[in-house]
């Protein structure tokens, strides 16, 4: 029979909960002994093949290949003072967490797969405000990026805030809508619940 090392090896190539790693862990016990080189080479040329593959991409995913860097606004605003408008130092200053910032994340380096886009623009919602640095989760998953996902922590700057929207702006409008509801059915001569 295979040696449980080799086993052991082969069955590493693919990820745990891979259906291929358990049907390579059964094989082993349903293959003749005459047969049992023959089958440790194909078994092992089979997990390089197929399973290794995918567990080093996923591993280079975002360190060597698909990186991105936040873009800085105030540099964007420089090159561009009438398109590229950003919210001024006192709108930042006054930004507390529940509020939803915009982001600009630019391709780094080789991006595989972006094809022909430098970057995307995403929101977040602040967590943390420490002076000028600020703490957040993704509102949403980018488009390019496999590796970042909606609710990753993300840190920055208020040089790379390109929009914001307080949390009491945000709940406003609905605040708005129940009370002109109430003025409506006041007017009708409706009873208030």
């Amino acid at each position: 029979m295979q040696s449980d090392l080799q086993l052991f090896g082969n069955a590493l190539s693919f990820r745990k909960d891979d259906p291929r790693r358990k049907k390579l862990i059964a094989e082993v016990y349903a293959v003749p002994r005459w047969e049992g080189p023959f089958w440790d080479a194909e078994q092992l040329e089979r997990a390089l093949s197929e399973g290794a593959w995918e567990r080093i991409y996923d591993a280079a995913d975002g360190r060597l290949f698909n990186r991105w860097a936040l873009g800085s606004a105030v540099a964007r605003n420089a090159e561009h003072p009438d398109t590229f408008e950003i919210p001024s130092r006192e709108d930042i200053a006054t930004l507390e967490p529940g509020d939803e910032v915009k982001l600009m994340f630019d391709a780094k380096g080789w991006s595989h797969g972006l094809h022909g886009c430098s970057g995307e623009r995403m929101s977040a919602t602040i967590t943390k405000v420490k002076g000028e640095r600020f703490e957040g989760k993704l509102d949403n998953s980018p488009a390019v990026w496999n590796h970042l996902h909606a609710g990753a922590k993300i840190k920055f700057s208020g040089s790379h805030i390109i929009d914001c929207q307080y949390a009491h702006e945000m709940n406003a409008p609905a605040q708005n809508e129940d009370r002109n509801l109430r003025v409506a059915r006041t007017r009708r001569g409706d009873t208030l619940r």
